[in-house]
């Protein structure tokens, strides 16, 4: 069971999850039963106290899930930010591409393969290897005559393979 049902995630309308994020209690609960229309919590017994809300967290995740579930993660921006309440969107990573804190951290880096502009970076950095563009994934057969011919295959060899289709059908050596 959730330990604190104010600081949970919630699916939104728009079938986002957002992390609600009130460690203010004292302060934030009132104004959040207002922003959800829910003042009869105030004076609940379950959850007249922040000891109470704990105990009953799970039963105050199972009132709130549909309640962060009628309205779209713009909505619960809109009017927490407005209200002071801290919320925030959970990311997925097909949203790191649009992301501006994603771009300006450079997280999103340039793509070295055909049909692919960007990619993700590397999320680490070792010493004495310089951060960039990663190269495009070998295609298929690519290497295969360099790997051949460092195994001690001759170039007749190698040509009679390829001709036997055995780099692939767009590969020859």
């Amino acid at each position: 069971r959730p330990r604190n049902a104010l600081t949970n995630a919630y699916q939104t309308a728009d079938q986002r999850w957002v992390q609600l994020s009130i460690v203010r209690e004292e302060r934030d609960w009132p104004i959040f039963c207002k922003l959800i229309d829910r003042l009869d919590w105030l004076i609940d017994p379950r959850f007249d106290t922040i000891a109470k809300r704990r105990a009953a967290s799970a039963e105050l995740v199972a009132l709130l899930d549909p309640v962060m579930a009628a309205k779209p993660w713009s909505w619960w921006r809109e009017k927490c930010d407005a209200a002071g309440i801290p919320i925030g969107l959970i990311g997925r990573l097909q949203d790191l591409p649009d992301d501006v804190q994603a771009r300006a951290s450079g997280a999103v880096v340039p793509s070295l393969s055909p049909g692919m502009p960007e990619t993700l970076a590397v999320p680490f950095q070792l010493d004495r290897v310089p951060l960039g563009p990663r190269p495009a994934a070998p295609r298929l057969g690519e290497h295969a005559a360099d790997i051949l011919a460092q195994a001690g295959f001759g170039v007749d060899e190698i040509s009679q393979l390829a001709q036997e289709g055995a780099f692939g059908q767009q590969q020859s050596p």
